[in-house]
């Protein structure tokens, strides 16, 4: 039957019969002066989005008739937070807050009336999309390792809740906020060498959005590469000196540790000069076994949990040793009345560069075809000159024609040999 007419109204039916959105088939009009005019109430034929956040915020465009000195606008029941008529047949409003899961129609009041969707607009939680991103790539032992997670949604980006950042099962936790970017930064420090892994989870702040979590991202952290390298001190070094080897052990440039742990130095090709423990990021050890010439010094590092292994090498130079000159004095072989021989005035003179070297041994033999046969030994003094007191000789070497100076040489200086005359003189004959 539908409502009394009141008086000075008529019930007019709508052409064509019900609109897009199901509106009411008819409309109410009203004279309003004394010309007789007609004045009719508003209908909303549709609207659009049909769903808007909890929250509010969200645009919806009304279309319709009659959108003439709206006095109200209300959204599922709820007053529009705003609205703009922006013609008589389309109106933009902005929804106002309201519990996820309202739900009615749209409806415009204006003076002369209300008009009312058939449609009902909701308000729903807006899903949302959590991802990550680490930030520190390569990650080594000791580095600072930050993992950003973003949490969006279909209007944009979330700026309540709090983010959750987990990293490898029962591992380090940070909870944090969205920015207005919809992002949070966290910074995870000593990360065990190792593969981790890393997870966000999003919770919202109210009911206009749903929780999420992020994808299972891979998180490296690998031990941080060195750099060793190696100094020698003297170098070039004189026979027999003492050489300091110095090993420096770095990480990566701006790395935050000091590497720990054993340094081996060696000779290539021969065998190991020694170890030293690290201090400071430096090994040293002392050496004055190298041989004369040049001898490639490597130093191994063999890592510790947070620093890898690393060699270096250094060419060490030692000088030979000094040359040297051996001058062998003529001696003499004399009878004896007891009938034996003597061999008197054995000498030698050592000399290095013209400089004559004192406190070295010198060896005197005779050589002939049947070996060697040693006269014995004596002691360079101030002036580089080596003595032998007179001396028995076999009969068998009375006739020998020369004897034979020998030093056999030092660290330092170099070995050299010399040959003295002999002379034999029988007569006088000594006591």
């Amino acid at each position: 039957m539908g409502s009394p007419i009141q008086r000075g109204q008529a019930r007019i039916p709508r052409p064509g019969g019900p609109g897009p959105s199901g509106s009411r088939p008819y409309t109410t009009a009203r004279a309003t002066d004394g010309t007789g005019a007609l004045q009719v109430a508003p209908t909303v034929t549709g609207f659009t989005p049909a769903t808007g956040s909890p929250g509010g915020g969200t645009p919806v465009t009304i279309t319709g008739t009659e959108f003439v000195n709206v006095q109200s606008v209300t959204i599922a029941g709820v007053e529009a937070a705003s609205f703009t008529v922006d013609s008589p047949t389309s109106i933009t409003a902005t929804t106002a807050a309201a519990a996820a899961g309202t739900s009615g129609p749209v409806a415009v009041t204006t003076p002369d009336g209300t008009g009312a969707s058939a449609a009902s607009f909701a308000y729903v939680s807006e899903p949302t999309t959590t991802t990550v991103v680490v930030e520190t790539v390569p990650a080594y032992c000791g580095d600072d390792v930050v993992i950003t997670a973003t949490v969006t949604s279909p209007t944009g980006p979330v700026t309540t809740g709090t983010l959750t950042f987990l990293v490898t099962e029962n591992g380090p936790v940070q909870i944090l906020a969205p920015d207005g970017a919809g992002q949070a930064g966290a910074t995870f420090t000593d990360l065990a060498v190792g593969l981790h892994h890393a997870v966000v989870v999003y919770e919202p702040a109210d009911d206009g959005h749903l929780s999420s979590a992020s994808a299972v991202t891979p998180v490296t952290v690998s031990a941080a590469p060195t750099t060793t390298t190696v100094t020698a001190v003297p170098n070039p070094a004189d026979p027999a000196e003492s050489v300091l080897l110095t090993a420096t052990v770095a990480g990566p440039p701006g790395h935050p540790g000091t590497p720990t742990g054993t340094v081996t130095f060696g000779a290539v090709g021969g065998g190991v000069l020694g170890s030293a423990e690290l201090t400071g990021g430096q090994a040293q050890i002392t050496t004055s076994g190298l041989p004369a010439g040049t001898t490639t010094v490597q130093a191994d590092y063999e890592g510790d949990t947070c620093f890898g292994a690393s060699s270096g090498t250094v060419d060490v130079v030692v000088d030979p040793p000094a040359p040297t000159t051996l001058t062998a004095a003529p001696a003499t072989i004399r009878l004896r009345s007891n009938g034996t021989f003597v061999i008197r005035n054995v000498s030698a003179t050592l000399t290095s560069g013209g400089t004559p070297l004192p406190g070295q041994a010198l060896h005197f033999a005779i050589t002939t075809g049947t070996g060697t046969h040693p006269l014995g030994q004596a002691v360079t003094d101030a002036t580089g000159k080596a003595t032998l007191p007179d001396t028995t000789v076999p009969n068998a070497l009375a006739l020998s024609q020369t004897y034979q100076a020998e030093f056999p040489g030092t660290a330092t200086h170099a070995p050299s040999s010399a040959t003295g005359s002999i002379t034999f003189q029988p007569f006088p004959i000594l006591p």
